[in-house]
């Protein structure tokens, strides 16, 4: 019988989803196919339960997701950065958990991929793709061999899904650069896509959420639940010592991985107090040795973002830890690291899209988190020379000693209005030296004499005039033993001066 005969019909009902590959027609057949993908719906990796705090930036990801929200309607992709260990992974994990489970934004699911972008090999956009278009469905002899052809295939796909009622959230965790994402973006302005990365990815038209460290009460909390979750109730030492709670929390520095390691360590033997764990971390040069188990460890994590760096950034980055105070201006780093102001702003802004330093007091200072900085001052010490880290280090104090002096000089009566070479005013020198005070002080205290004295001096009229007696009182103890015998009267009289002054 022929297809053209009288009273014969063909009926092919395709319908409910998105079809990839061949359609076999005939008589009577109906397609209904689900575009549920059971790996797709599999393909989130769960929650941890300890999980404390961030409700700010969940917020602000649940809003990229809302497809009602006034800022889901512009932007459908967010990008987390962080410092290695702060909890980007968990934190949009989280979100994410959210979204599925209780708002129904994501009837097509979740896809999931790691590009483990820090390791010896990331992963390629070609290799995430084929993941990707496994993952929903997409038969391994339709899966083009190019990267545009993957690309192409797989953002029609989720097109095609959202068109059908069955919109995808899309988690691409641990990407080092946009390269890696953006032929991952979905074309369409209704699938969602969550990023992390620990380099600030500006390029890729998202929503930035940048993800500090926790608040310490939150840190406490993060240990308390991590215990409880390993050893039950019954494990109180949370409770019972609170305070050395807080000092392991401030050790860790409020890190998420940090947190995380000490969790376990003390889960692993639930009798030894938290005195006994705060006493271990409370040792600087050794911290990083006590923050690792089995295969976590914090050193481990600053590895894999110090060797992404480039020469000449992690030169910088070594440098700075040999500026003692807890913030460093642009201006500064340049003499550290002999290079011109231009450069060194350059190489302090790579060093912050990578979030190994983070902007200071003000715009134009950097600071590090405390265990970057023991991190910094191990790689300085291995992996820079001698000669290197002396010249380094007296090119900063020359640079401090020569402006505190042009400062002071401007502190004098009647030289209010006379400028110098460096500041244009009296208001200039002393904003520079309440913005430098502590690193100064810091830096006489940590100088071998007579070296110390060319900072010493010109700090001793600005801090009486702001009072600030106990940096007096220490910087002119330092002063005055590093005198040495047969020295200028006059200077045993200044420093003698400066000391009775102090209350």
């Amino acid at each position: 019988m022929g297809i053209d005969d009288p009273g014969v019909t063909i009926r092919n009902d395709i319908s409910g989803g998105v079809i990839i590959g061949s359609v076999f027609q005939g008589r009577d057949i109906t397609v209904q196919p689900s575009l549920r993908s059971a790996q797709a719906l599999r393909g989130l990796p769960p929650g941890a339960s300890s999980f404390s705090g961030r409700d700010r930036e969940i917020s602000s990801l649940l809003a990229v997701m809302d497809p009602h929200s006034s800022e889901g309607q512009t932007v459908r992709t967010a990008v987390v950065t962080g410092l290695a260990g702060v909890g980007k992974t968990e934190v949009v994990i989280q979100a994410a958990h959210r979204a599925l489970r209780t708002s129904g934004w994501f009837p097509g699911g979740a896809l999931f991929v790691d590009m483990l972008g820090y390791h010896e090999h990331p992963l390629t956009p070609e290799q995430a793709l084929d993941e990707l278009l496994h993952a929903l469905g997409v038969p391994v002899d339709h899966i083009p061999p190019s990267l545009q052809g993957r690309s192409r295939l797989y953002t029609s796909t989720l097109t095609s899904c959202a068109e059908a009622g069955q919109r995808v959230l899309v988690v691409i965790d641990n990407a080092s650069a946009a390269h890696q994402v953006r032929p991952l973006l979905p074309s369409d302005a209704i699938n969602a896509v969550l990023v992390t990365s620990r380099n600030t990815l500006a390029d890729l038209g998202a929503r930035l959420i940048d993800l500090d460290n926790l608040a310490p009460h939150e840190a406490v909390d993060m240990l308390s639940r991590s215990l409880s979750q390993a050893r039950g109730p019954q494990d109180t030492r949370i409770t019972d010592e609170r305070i050395q709670a807080h000092e392991i929390a401030t050790y860790c520095g409020h890190l998420p991985l940090a947190l995380h390691i000490v969790a376990a360590l003390l889960a692993d033997m639930p009798h030894r107090p938290l005195a006994s764990m705060a006493a271990e971390l409370a040792s600087g040069s050794h911290r990083l040795d006590g923050l690792q188990r089995e295969d976590l460890a914090v050193r481990t994590a600053f590895d894999l973002s110090y060797h992404h760096l480039g020469e000449q950034q992690a030169r910088m980055f070594r440098l700075l830890t040999l500026n003692p105070g807890p913030d460093i201006s642009t201006e500064a780093a340049a003499h550290l690291a002999d290079v011109d102001h231009r450069r060194a702003a350059r190489l302090m802004q790579d060093l912050a899209r990578a979030h190994l330093i983070a902007v200071g007091s003000s715009y134009d200072r950097w600071r590090m988190h405390d265990l970057v900085r023991l991190y910094a001052h191990h790689r300085v010490n291995s992996d820079s020379q001698q000669e290197e880290r002396d010249a380094a280090y007296g090119q900063l104090m020359a640079h401090y000693a020569t402006t505190a002096h042009a400062a002071n000089a401007l502190l004098a009566p009647g030289a209010a209005d006379s400028g110098s070479s460096r500041f244009s005013h009296r208001g200039e020198a002393l904003a520079w030296l309440e913005a430098e005070r502590r690193t100064l002080c810091l830096l006489v205290m940590a100088t071998a004499a007579p070296q110390s004295l060319s900072i010493s001096f010109p700090l001793f009229p600005f801090l009486q005039m702001g009072r600030y007696f106990d940096d007096l009182h220490s910087v002119a103890t330092d002063a005055l033993g590093a005198l040495e015998d047969g020295c200028d009267p006059d200077m045993r009289i200044k420093v003698l001066g400066a000391l009775r002054v102090v209350p």
